[in-house]
């Protein structure tokens, strides 16, 4: 805006020394340096500050993807499933050419497509889909040119949940600590994770000086857990997988297997291991 403004200023300083007894003259001089010096400084001032949506209606831009739109979807074994595709593009009138890549295929299946003219987004329906997991891309053309980089949504099908991933157990104290992980693969639904607490040992290293890197790193790991379950004490239920584990005794081990559930069954297990803290209940580590 400081920089509109010196513009401003030089124009009615030029304009002043031009200034004949026409008044004609003096807007016609006017008008001129405003082309010559203010109208391009607007114009990218205006280009930066408007949201995508205003500034596509300024101009003809070829199709991209929409950043906010939904990305996976759960169908039934052999069940059919609508995949939206949205796009931000000017001209809006738009066709969409639909691929599919499965997991054991390098590259993409060019789907049939009717070609017909969509808005910013397209629509496609996938029959008899019987895969765990199908990647589908979309590409949307315009009259300005196609899409470069395709939309990616993925399709699951219905079936017990995978295992959690990248588990970490951290903010440990001396009566408990904190478990978080990713969920896994959204093959199910009602999904319900559980974290399963093992019987408790004696800890003698473990104090807030002296952070063993080989307990609650959370990396977890599919080992046998039969003789694990057995010796399981007590378990936490939640909707998404971050446990805040308390009411423990000070200066113990453990062992804690996390798994998902849902309609469709049961996901592996994973086992962790995490420690409570032998100082003053205030002290934690691991934040």
């Amino acid at each position: 805006m400081a920089h509109l403004h010196s513009l401003t200023e030089k124009i009615n300083a030029t304009t002043e020394a031009v200034q004949t007894e026409d008044n004609s003259d003096s807007r016609s001089v006017t008008w001129l340096l405003y082309c010559l010096y203010a109208a391009p400084a607007v114009s990218i001032y205006l280009h930066l500050m408007l949201p995508l949506r205003t500034r596509l209606l300024w101009s003809s831009v070829t199709p991209v993807c929409a950043v906010q739109q939904r990305r996976h979807y759960l169908v039934a074994p052999g069940g059919a499933v609508t995949v939206s595709c949205q796009v931000d593009a000017y001209p809006t009138s738009l066709t969409f050419t639909w691929a599919l890549k499965n997991d054991s295929e390098r590259s993409p299946i060019q789907l049939h497509s009717v070609g017909r003219e969509e808005g910013l987004t397209g629509h496609y329906t996938l029959r008899g889909v019987n895969q765990k997991s199908v990647e589908v891309l979309c590409s949307a053309q315009n009259d300005v040119g196609t899409q470069i980089t395709p939309c990616k949504m993925t399709v699951y099908t219905e079936g017990r949940p995978g295992p959690v991933r990248n588990c970490s157990v951290n903010s440990h104290t001396a009566s408990g600590y904190r478990v978080i992980c990713e969920a896994g693969l959204p093959r199910g639904t009602n999904t319900q994770y559980t974290l399963l607490k093992g019987s408790e040992e004696r800890s003698n290293s473990v104090s807030g000086d002296n952070n063993n890197d080989d307990l609650g790193n959370g990396r977890g790991g599919h080992a046998s857990v039969s003789p694990i379950l057995d010796k399981l004490l007590r378990n936490l239920t939640s909707s998404s997988p971050v446990f805040l584990v308390s009411g423990l005794r000070a200066g113990r081990e453990f062992v804690l297997v996390v798994r998902a559930a849902g309609d469709e069954g049961v996901s592996p297990p994973v086992v962790l291991t995490a420690f409570t803290l032998t100082d003053n209940a205030q002290t934690v580590i691991g934040e």
